[in-house]
């Protein structure tokens, strides 16, 4: 039994800021981590930051800036490996003063994260976003989430490539509900492909979920699933055993209890629930992984001013879970919000800093 909690950054210069972490595991099975935050005497611009774990001295040490500093305010970063030696790192840059001005854009590492290419733009179209992993498909195609985010509205659509990333094509899941935004992708055992939707809606008290047995050309129409949302991304990782793993928020309002389930059969009936952050809080943007090693890493945002690693295996999940659908039966998924949780202070600092970015001009 395993488990081991670590912080990655905590930023101690004044700028709390730090948020939407994301996880590989590299080559000589270290880990890189990236995510976005303030920069330092520069309010509200956002630049994308790294870290790798060394084993040896178990501990995370700050690494370079990812991407171009002085250039655009960048959030949302998305670290994934396509083909053997190619790590991709997909962002959003802020054109002006919202995500409405987004671009998806792109740099890759051929020295496993020590140097860059010069960014290229992925997605030109204002609005685009990223923030959620990928999925790799059994034929070497990769599917990564994209939500479009404008004035009135947004769409849930897919970018997908069948050679390693050297031409993409976009789709969109025809959803016709502009308020919802997909969370995260994941292979069922019979082949198809099931996207978990959060709602800007808090008539949507819970997760829904959209099914694809076409490699992402259609869709189910969206249903409900036994898991509340307070509005926060979630994270789906199948293991290797087959089991299915998701990292979410246990509420309706709050961003906490973060909790892992576990499933052994795709089914949700009778999940095993371990919860991982109890206490009060803001604990947000989790991202699963599990190494080769067969253990299962989650990174994520604690109040937005630390970011968090934990390292379990799944014998340390099913001997803390909670007793069989302890936190369904004592959700209040289903009862009515009369007054949503008053967002604490530092909560209050985060559209501040993410929705009125400072703009930097391209030199």
């Amino acid at each position: 039994m395993h488990f081991q909690s670590r912080t990655v950054h905590q930023p101690g210069d004044g700028r709390p800021l730090c948020a939407a972490p994301t996880l590989i595991e590299l080559k000589d099975d270290t880990l890189l981590a990236a995510w976005y935050g303030q920069n330092s005497g520069s309010y509200g611009e956002l630049s994308i930051k790294a870290a790798i774990f060394d084993p040896i001295e178990s501990r995370w040490k700050t690494s370079a800036i990812l991407n171009h500093p002085g250039l655009l305010s960048s959030g949302n970063p998305v670290l994934f490996r396509l083909g053997n030696d190619t790590i991709w790192l997909v962002y959003n840059a802020l054109l002006g003063e919202d995500w409405s001005t987004c671009q998806v854009r792109c740099v890759f590492s051929k020295d496993e994260g020590k140097s860059w290419s010069e960014p290229n733009i992925l997605c030109a179209e204002w609005g685009s976003m990223v923030g959620i992993k990928p999925l790799v498909r059994p034929d070497g195609s990769v599917l990564l989430p994209l939500h479009k985010v404008g004035r009135t509205g947004g769409s849930v659509n897919l970018l997908k490539s069948s050679n390693g990333g050297y031409d993409w094509s976009e789709s969109s899941l025809n959803i016709s509900d502009t308020r919802f935004l997909q969370t995260g992708l994941a292979s069922k055992q019979d082949g198809s492909i099931i996207m978990y939707l959060r709602s800007k809606g808090m008539e949507y008290s819970s997760l829904l979920q959209v099914v694809s047995k076409d490699e992402g050309h259609s869709w189910t129409c969206p249903e409900r699933t036994p898991f509340p949302n307070p509005h926060s991304r979630v994270d789906l990782e199948r293991l290797s055993n087959g089991n299915l793993l998701i990292a979410y928020n246990h509420s309706l309002a709050p961003k906490s209890p973060l909790t892992i389930a576990l499933t052994e059969n795709d089914e949700w009936t009778s999940p095993i629930q371990t919860p991982i952050e109890l206490v009060e809080g803001a604990f947000s943007n989790p991202t699963l992984l599990q190494t080769r090693d067969q253990l299962i890493h989650l990174i994520y945002s604690s109040r937005l001013s630390k970011i968090v690693h934990v390292c379990l295996d799944e014998e340390w999940l099913r001997a803390n879970a909670l007793e069989r659908n302890r936190l369904q039966r004592d959700s209040d998924l289903f009862m009515p919000v009369l007054s949503p949780a008053k967002p604490s202070k530092v909560m209050d600092r985060y559209p501040a800093a993410m929705w009125r970015p400072k703009l930097v001009l391209l030199q």
